[in-house]
């Protein structure tokens, strides 16, 4: 999921459907936290600042029905900025698509729920970020008003007559339980035509679009570095380049040679798997060595091959698969 997000300007392909400021003062309206004080309009954008589940939206009447679309013909794009008390790991943008009748003659409605994953920007930046969002990556669906759609209705294709915006809802199930503190601004949510392009992806350094070994060498020589070093790296925020950056980049955002994100400290050739022939050779033939790649059994960046800091490490993920 993460390495879908994608950082860039603003499109220039036409807005179908925006939930900006002047769309919430016509059209409006929150509900739940969002509307005891959670939700606030200021500036030029909203602040969310919830200990609770919530949300707020825009819309028109059904006879308004915005220009229909296809997934492939379209894409989201959030101007967003994380505070700095921000303890939630995403919101969610909701789209609601109307799909026509059903055999009963009750409209269908589909409600389409995106994740932001707040963890992959920069927490306190006085900046925003724009996130493009795929139309096909939306996380759960619930249809209303009518019958189930049938299989050409269930995607957005009709007409779009509702943006939200919804902090994360409690794990209890019980949505007046709290809920770790979202604290976030956004500017705007828009749908806009044309395909979203992905220009910048989490940890891939050299900037080629692809997480993969070459990236992973940037911290070699790297780690116990303030983040003012090279801040790309510090992916958990702490101030630190550590192992545990290391170990979000090796486990979730470093991509096999099978596509798959994420594999096992000890995957030196990243196959996805930890085995004895690809990966355990490999390390031993280098044991004692100064290195400064992960393919010489570096595994924690410390430009040294040895027993320790490395062959335990792969030891202890023999047999690890996650090539598919």
């Amino acid at each position: 999921m993460l390495a879908s997000l994608a950082f860039t300007s603003y499109s220039s392909g036409q807005v179908l459907f925006e939930m900006g400021l002047t769309q919430f003062a016509e059209v409006g309206f929150t509900y739940d936290s969002f509307g005891d004080g959670g939700f606030v309009v200021e500036n030029d954008y909203f602040t969310m600042d919830v200990t609770g589940f919530g949300g707020a939206g825009v819309n028109t009447s059904f006879e308004e029905i915005f220009p229909n679309f296809t997934n492939q013909e379209a894409f989201i794009e959030v101007e967003i900025r994380v505070g700095e008390n921000n303890e939630s790991t995403d919101v969610r943008i909701i789209l609601a698509d109307e799909d026509g009748f059903a055999a009963n003659g009750g409209r269908i409605v589909q409600d389409y729920q995106y994740t932001i994953d707040l963890t992959a920007l920069p927490a306190g930046d006085s900046e925003f970020t724009v996130v493009e969002i795929d139309l096909d990556s939306f996380i759960f669906t619930a249809t209303s008003f009518a019958s189930e759609p049938t299989e050409d209705e269930a995607a957005i294709n009709y007409g779009l007559f509702q943006v939200q915006i919804q902090s994360v809802f409690p794990e209890s199930g019980n949505s007046s339980d709290p809920t770790p503190r979202t604290d976030v601004d956004i500017r705007r949510v828009s749908v806009v035509t044309g395909q979203a392009t992905v220009t910048d992806v989490l940890g891939d350094f050299n900037d080629d679009l692809v997480v993969d070994l070459v990236d992973l060498d940037f911290y070699n020589g790297s780690i116990g570095q303030p983040a003012s070093f090279n801040p790309e790296l510090d992916l958990d925020a702490s101030g630190t380049i550590d192992d545990a950056d290391l170990t979000i980049h090796v486990e979730t955002l470093v991509q096999t040679s099978n596509g798959v994100a994420g594999t096992a400290f000890g995957d030196i050739n990243l196959d996805g798997v930890v085995n004895v022939l690809g990966d355990a050779f490999a390390l031993v033939g280098n044991l004692g060595s100064s290195a400064t790649s992960w393919s010489e059994g570096d595994l924690n960046a410390d430009q040294t091959v040895n027993v320790l800091g490395d062959a335990f490490r792969l030891v202890g993920n023999l047999g690890a698969d996650n090539s598919q």
